[in-house]
């Protein structure tokens, strides 16, 4: 009878170990062969421009209309071409917000759209020891140009302008009509140019926000190789509301915060997004990497754990909290919204809640409130093709995978045009870089990254026109 157990499980095991090699063996490369593109224009002068834009801050606080008038002002004068131009047509929307309209030779084909924030973070002082520069300073120094605007959507709008003032100058027409929206703020800007688009009545090809980014090799799963990962949605957020009635609010709630966190859920693997970002993923990677990202059905603890292990999955895949002071008193209370950001849509937040957050002087208040629910653009169409192809003909050695994003709450473009609506700019992170971006500290690119940008935004175009 135990030789019968023993034989039964021997054959039980061989079945599995075949099973795991199997899934192994036949998860095969999904990623396109595109080859690199040569002859790329050459953008004299443009990193000396970028620093003069980042010099500029574009805070939202209260000189702000100095600031914005002064960043206008000097668009318009390092741009000239692209305001004398018939063919760009220019519209500002709530004082500050700007509409570009590059015109299309065929009307009759659906327009691109391209957001980039003109707006940047105002730095926190208890930080600006941390920054190698002044965060507006605009410096140039050893490869890097830093500043405050340089991982987010302002170097990307100046990207843009450089790149259309090319064209142009080079009498170059679309074949479909271009559409840059640069947004002074992420709600009554934006909303302002969404709803001037909206009285004209577009049905956008596609829109392109920044939120996607490039992995240095060796920083995601060891794979020896840059990946682009392409924003095809957000992650949901949902808010509730507290209210500390004690003096010492802010570390009970920090430790509060800090028993929530170990509390969270798991990272889901099953969320469709994840489920094809892995497959884009799993066949880059080695032996024993594959065998185990291979075999969710046995191993899934472990992908589960390798997933929150790693900082850029963990942030766009996984279950995160932030908190934002509403009212501070030290006489009273202070109210304090918790912000839950997750792949999936936290109906029963309030219910978590109660459950894990029960200081005795820490109260609910109202309901849980939804400020973005998850929406995913499709990965088999030409939108996400021409973007992923064209990260490849930009980076060498490169590979790419659909991700989530985590933004700001915005107004959402996607419910008010029902368009494909993709995250990405070419911007590299290695872990250390990627930690400071999240704590909004030491921005700054490098110099051939930013030549990059460029040249992808180029080609992005001219593969679209």
């Amino acid at each position: 009878m135990r030789k019968l157990i023993v034989v039964l499980f021997l054959f039980l095991l061989s079945i599995i170990c075949l099973i795991l090699i199997f899934n192994t063996v036949t998860t095969l490369s999904i990623q396109t062969n595109i080859k690199v593109a040569t002859d790329l224009p050459i953008y004299q002068n443009s990193n000396i421009r970028l620093s003069q834009a980042l010099q500029i801050p574009t805070t939202p606080d209260s000189s702000k209309h100095t600031h914005f008038n002064k960043f206008h002002k000097w668009i318009t004068k390092s741009y000239p071409t692209l305001f004398k131009n018939p063919n760009v047509e220019w519209q500002r929307l709530n004082k500050f917000s700007l509409l570009a309209k590059w015109v299309g030779r065929s009307p009759e084909l659906n327009p691109i759209v391209f957001v980039a924030m003109q707006h940047t973070d105002e730095p926190d002082l208890e930080t600006i020891p941390e920054w190698s520069y002044n965060p507006f300073l605009g410096k140039i120094e050893n490869g890097y140009i830093h500043g405050q605007g340089c991982s987010s959507g302002k170097a990307v709008m100046i990207a843009l302008l450089e790149v259309l003032t090319k064209f142009v100058e080079q009498n170059i027409l679309p074949n479909r009509t271009i559409y840059l929206a640069f947004p002074h703020d992420n709600q009554v800007g934006e909303s302002a140019i969404i709803n001037s688009l909206k009285k004209i009545d577009i049905k956008p090809e596609f829109i392109l926000k920044t939120g996607g980014l490039i992995v240095n090799k060796n920083d995601l799963f060891n794979i020896p190789k840059k990946v682009a990962l392409i924003g095809i949605g957000q992650q949901s957020v949902v808010q509730s509301t507290v209210e500390i009635k004690n003096k010492n609010s802010n570390n009970i709630i920090k430790k509060e915060i800090h028993h929530l966190v170990s509390a969270l859920p798991p990272l889901d693997t099953d969320h469709p997004v994840i489920t094809q970002f892995l497959s884009f993923i799993i066949p880059e990677l080695n032996f024993s990497q594959r065998l185990v990202l291979s075999n969710k059905w046995l191993l899934n603890n472990l992908i589960q754990k390798r997933l929150q292990k790693n900082p850029f999955t963990q942030n766009l895949f996984g279950n995160n909290i932030a908190t934002n002071l509403i009212n501070y008193d030290t006489s009273k209370s202070t109210i304090t919204s918790i912000q839950f950001s997750s792949p999936k849509s936290l109906n029963e937040l309030e219910k978590w809640l109660k459950t894990h957050l029960q200081h005795p002087q820490i109260q609910l208040l109202g309901q849980t409130q939804t400020l973005q629910k998850t929406r995913i653009a499709p990965i088999q169409n030409h939108a996400y093709r021409i973007i992923s192809n064209t990260c490849k003909e930009i980076f060498p050695n490169l590979i790419t995978a659909p991700t989530l994003v985590k933004e700001s709450y915005s107004t959402n473009w996607q419910t008010k045009f029902n368009s494909d609506i993709y995250y990405f700019h070419p911007l590299i992170f290695d872990q250390i870089c990627w930690k400071k971006h999240l704590r909004k500290v030491d921005d700054k690119i490098s110099i051939k990254n930013y030549k990059q940008m460029l040249q992808f935004y180029h080609k992005l175009l001219l593969n679209n026109i």
